[in-house]
């Protein structure tokens, strides 16, 4: 059993409410699910939609249209082709609006009635969750444990409507039994757990979507977890904050949008030559500029791999899905403090506003390493031979230690030598190559010998391994990487060849890491699939290209 819920309507109307609490009652009932928030850049008005996929099996990615798809107004109508699969059943807080479409169940509440009986502007929306509610399963003891977070008056006329919704549905779905109850939470809340499991102590940002839910969790959270939040006043501000706090000896890290970014690369490029590691995660989001603030894109690729001037090493991290997340944040706190460089962390409005659950933690994936030199050393921080670990912070012992933007000696002392430039410079060259061994080869999904291979990145993998399943297993293979950069070009020796026809899937126009793969190995790509509309990709969407390309060939 597999059904999708879409709620619709306004901004300011509720919907992320109601989404929360149908999520909430919805898991602690066994159901599987997996949500997205598709909304515009506006506090109030517009029409934005959240997707809820339930299912009794583990879910991948949301399915792009509706069984049941609830209006909070008439905007619905304009949509229909859009949300709601044929034979579906719109839920729609109005009386008088008609659709001639014939495979379609409409059900109304006349909103008129419904405002009047509860007396507040937002009791339509709790009268959908009461209806919902009752579709799938759920008894009035469910619906009496949701907790609401408004006055005693409010939550009492809430829950009023959403028992006058319940009573008005009929059970339809059987929730599924289940004993393996895992943990529910989105992409961003992933990510600074991952980061908090790893030791973060110093969390610095300026606020911009869609990354703003990483400094609101950690904020929320901070006492519990011993951890340091600032709001900066600005990214340029958040990026040279954590290069101190990392050179003080703290696990620093900050999480911003494109815009952002961009002002951030200067920090980042201080931060790479005085060696202090810092992890910055980039939730991207359409751009250039403004561009589209609450929708989602791959288009940073090439942001972050020229990020900062000249020639340094860094390493960029994709996750792939929710639960990675949790354990690409942790490994790139190790990796920015085992290499002390910085960790660019490449996740997208996707994975951060996607929740879903995570059916446990595998807690041996998640590591807090200590890679300090021993009390007491020699000040070798900057030697040539040493590229791992053996790190100090003021105050760690009687040391020296001197960081600079210059080019320096081993000391820290600045220096404009030939002979020393040439040094660090082999020294960023070393450790490229030591990292590349490091990092994680792409994974392998599909047929063994396919004849149409997916090479992809990033929060696209379950996605086109649901299209695989869908389209033709034995077909088709999905080589997909969350380790970007260093790439190791004997990881992905075993695929050249593989297939008669490589497909490269980005959510951009440029292909941006199809073509620096290309450049870094030969591997030329004869198809590509790019999506670049601020929307996410879907399976019906993958499955429509690839038949495309498929009657080409």
């Amino acid at each position: 059993m597999t059904k999708t819920v879409i709620l619709s309507g306004a901004a300011g109307g509720g919907l992320n409410s109601i989404q929360d609490f149908l999520e909430q009652s919805f898991h602690k009932k066994g159901y599987y699910f997996y949500s997205y928030r598709n909304y515009m850049s506006r506090v109030r008005g517009g029409f934005n939609y959240m997707i809820i996929t339930l299912s009794d099996q583990p879910l991948k990615t949301c399915e792009p249209k509706g069984d049941y798809v609830v209006s909070l107004d008439d905007q619905v109508y304009d949509h229909l082709d859009e949300l709601l699969k044929p034979g579906g059943q719109i839920l729609v807080m109005d009386s008088d609006h008609k659709t001639d479409a014939q495979d379609i169940m409409v059900v109304q509440f006349p909103k008129e009635e419904v405002d009047q009986v509860f007396a507040h502007p937002n009791a339509s929306g709790m009268v959908a969750l009461g209806y919902l509610a009752k579709v799938f399963g759920l008894d009035e003891a469910d619906v009496d444990a949701i907790e609401m977070p408004w006055s005693e008056k409010v939550n009492a006329s809430n829950l009023a409507a959403v028992k006058y919704g319940f009573v008005r549905a009929e059970k339809e779905i059987e929730p599924p039994l289940r004993a393996d109850m895992g943990y529910q939470m989105d992409g961003n809340q992933a990510i600074a757990l991952g980061a908090l499991a790893g030791g973060l102590n110093f969390y610095c940002a300026y606020p911009m979507s869609p990354a703003t839910g990483i400094l609101q969790y950690i904020t929320n959270n901070e006492k519990a977890m011993h951890v340091f939040t600032e709001q900066a006043e600005d990214e340029i501000a958040a990026a040279v904050s954590i290069t101190g706090a990392a050179a003080a000896g703290a696990r620093a890290m900050t999480a911003t949008s494109g815009g952002g970014f961009a002002l951030m690369t200067e920090g980042i490029g201080l931060a790479a030559i005085a060696e202090t590691p810092v992890v910055i995660a980039n939730v991207m989001r359409p751009g250039p500029a403004t561009g589209l603030p609450t929708r989602t894109d791959q288009g940073d690729f090439y942001q972050a791999l020229g990020a900062a001037q000249g020639e340094f090493p860094k390493i960029i991290l994709a996750p792939d899905s929710v639960s990675d997340c949790l354990y690409t944040s942790n490994r790139a706190m190790d990796l920015a403090h085992r290499f002390r460089l910085p960790v660019i962390l490449l996740s997208d409005q996707y994975l951060a506003n996607s929740s879903t659950e995570l059916p446990g933690v595998d807690y041996d994936q998640l590591v807090n390493n200590s890679y300090l030199a021993p009390k007491g050393s020699d000040y070798t921080i900057y030697d040539k031979d040493v590229l791992e670990g053996n790190a100090k912070y003021a105050g760690y012992d009687e040391s020296l230690l001197l960081y600079d933007s210059h080019i320096h000696l081993e000391d820290g002392f600045y220096s404009e030598s030939a002979e020393v430039t040439n040094r660090y410079k082999q020294r960023v060259l070393d450790k490229l190559a030591l990292i590349a061994n490091t990092l994680k080869p792409p994974t392998y999904y599909g047929a063994d010998d396919p004849d149409v291979l997916l090479v992809s990145w990033g929060s696209n993998r379950p996605i086109l391994e649901d299209a695989i399943d869908r389209w033709d297993k034995s077909k088709l293979g999905l080589l997909h990487f969350t380790d970007l950069y260093p790439l190791n070009p004997q990881h992905l020796a075993p695929y050249f060849g593989k297939a008669k026809t490589v497909v490269n899937v980005e959510m951009n126009g440029f292909n941006q890491f199809g073509k620096y793969l290309r450049g870094q190995t030969g591997w030329n790509f004869d198809h590509s699939i790019n999506r670049y509309d601020g929307r996410p990709l879907n399976v019906d969407y993958v499955i429509e290209r690839l038949e495309e390309i498929h009657e080409s060939l």
